[in-house]
């Protein structure tokens, strides 16, 4: 039996992964902790931006006028500059909030 790396040979042989111990977060009575479990740092710092996003100031045209199309294609070239999914849903986010205003 050939055994992967990161498998042990029992797991090998039963067919399943290598079991990992996760620790869960207990206060000092032993009570369960709230933890960000599943949450980046880097998302939680997004969604601090999208807050801080003020769609009134971004708004260059009179209300009821049609968007600038140079609005919509700077918003594209800044999107085709990234690779981050997290920037490319706040760089969207921001300009339909700003549209819809």
């Amino acid at each position: 039996v050939r055994v992967k790396a990161g498998k042990t040979a029992a797991a090998a042989a039963k067919g399943g992964k290598k079991a990992k111990s996760k620790k869960k977060a207990t206060g000092a009575n032993g009570d369960k902790v709230a933890t960000q479990s599943g949450v980046g740092a880097s998302s939680v710092e997004a969604a601090g931006r999208l807050l801080a996003h003020d769609p009134h100031a971004a708004v260059t045209w009179k209300p009821g006028e049609p968007v600038p199309y140079l609005f919509i294609s700077t918003v594209f070239e800044n999107i085709s500059e990234t690779t981050k999914r997290l920037e490319i849903a706040e760089l969207l986010t921001n300009v339909f909030r700003t549209i819809l205003v």
